[in-house]
């Protein structure tokens, strides 16, 4: 805290000593006024970071009085340890090191466990560190960063927030635990108007192929479990962002998400989803077609970023969905859809390259074709690219431009009738 000068501090003492009764009246409403504009301001938004200090600090705003805890409406978890300067990682530090990391991640319990004392705390993010440690079982040996994420979920669990209505989980670790199929967690999710969730499972990948473990079942256990109870669970959101964040990775193990199919969200609006799949070989309106137009009735607001059709593993001449036929399903069944927005999570495709017939050939960026090669542990996911345009492709921009027709009539036709 920066000292006030004492040559300030005389004269101010000076001048209250002299100061008549009303000036004294007038400092004292001077300085409530101020603090009561003040205040608001200062504590509408807390951001946590994880150390002991940040936790400490969060602990010591709940025991403050109402005028302070009343004024936080939300509050910004940052997960990424910032090393002091000098700090060793020698071996022989480790035992020091795992203390240290005990009292931070009790101390971080403690202060996320508190945050229903912020009576009026109304957004949360949670912001986990993208970092991972090997274990050779994360199930029943989690390494400190999933047992904290385990252990913040848990705090929140037991401590529900009654005003929050907007919740970010960033970089989830797609492990499975008992916690998602609680109904004290349940209960998190149950009166959110916005929920985002992101998904890592490249670290689990990696984990994998540092150990050579086998652990795709425990990842499609968490996709087909644990994201349909939260989901499930939330109906009365009205806006939903989903990141599968393990498609950023070579090492990716994307499972069916047939689950999700079957969840009716009545109050959903807009749906963003990020690096998801869409099986080549699944039906017309099954995997996650099948969730978007469950949404139909309301869905206004669709955005697909960084998605990709998924190529037949074993035969990659073998093309039976394209994109076109996800996007004229789209345009025929999401009725009331008045906004869509397809990006691509690469700048440009590979350089020009000659077809059969000498023309130069670049697929756009917005189309995304993948297909799968195995290593020792895992699918590799790589972008198709044989140099020259699938045999039905040149459908896809013309669905492109056909479904946006649609949806600026549809939003044309809104504003009208407004």
């Amino acid at each position: 805290m920066y000292r006030v000068p004492s040559e300030i501090m005389h004269t101010i003492l000076q001048d209250v000593l002299v100061a008549e009764t009303s000036d004294l009246i007038t400092l004292r409403f001077v300085s409530k006024t101020l603090n009561a504009i003040a205040t608001p301001r200062a504590f509408h938004t807390i951001i946590m970071h994880e150390s002991l200090w940040s936790s400490e600090a969060v602990c010591f705003l709940q025991t403050c009085d109402e005028s302070v805890t009343s004024a936080v409406r939300r509050v910004v978890f940052e997960g990424a340890v910032e090393e002091e300067e000098g700090e060793e990682e020698e071996e022989e530090c480790l035992p020091e090191l795992q203390q240290q990391q005990v009292a931070r991640r009790n101390a971080l319990k403690t202060a996320f466990s508190g945050l229903h004392k912020f009576p009026h705390l109304e957004r949360l993010r949670v912001h986990f560190d993208p970092s991972y440690e090997i274990y050779a079982d994360q199930s029943s040996d989690p390494s400190y960063l999933l047992q904290l994420q385990f252990d913040i979920l848990a705090a929140l669990s037991a401590h529900p927030l009654p005003s929050l209505f907007s919740l970010s989980l960033n970089n989830m670790v797609a492990v499975p635990n008992k916690i998602y199929a609680l109904e004290n967690f349940h209960m998190v999710f149950r009166l959110l108007d916005y929920l985002r969730i992101s998904i890592r499972s490249d670290v689990l990948c990696a984990t994998a192929q540092e150990n050579g473990d086998d652990i795709e079942d425990r990842v499609m256990d968490f996709w087909d479990r644990s994201i349909p109870y939260i989901i499930r669970n939330a109906p009365a959101i009205s806006s939903l962002t989903l990141c599968d964040d393990g498609n950023q990775s070579e090492y990716v193990f994307d499972p069916v998400r047939s689950p999700l199919k079957a969840i009716i969200l009545p109050r959903l609006t807009s749906l963003s989803l990020y690096d998801f799949s869409f099986e080549s070989d699944a039906l017309p309106k099954t995997d996650l077609v099948g969730f978007i137009l469950s949404q139909k009735a309301t869905l206004t607001h669709l955005v697909l970023d960084g998605c990709f059709i998924l190529l037949d593993t074993f035969n990659s001449n073998y093309f039976p969905r394209f994109w076109h036929t996800v996007l004229r399903t789209f345009m025929h069944d999401l009725c009331v859809l008045q906004h869509f927005t397809l990006n691509s999570s690469v700048t440009s495709s590979s350089p020009s390259t000659p077809t059969s017939n000498g023309s130069a050939f670049r697929r756009d960026p917005r189309f995304q074709y993948k297909h799968t090669m195995h290593n020792h542990v895992s699918l590799e996911y790589h972008v198709y690219d044989s140099g020259e345009p699938i045999d039905g492709e040149e459908g896809d921009l013309k669905a492109l431009e056909a479904l946006l027709a649609t949806v600026e009539k549809a939003r044309h036709s809104n504003l009208r009738a407004v």
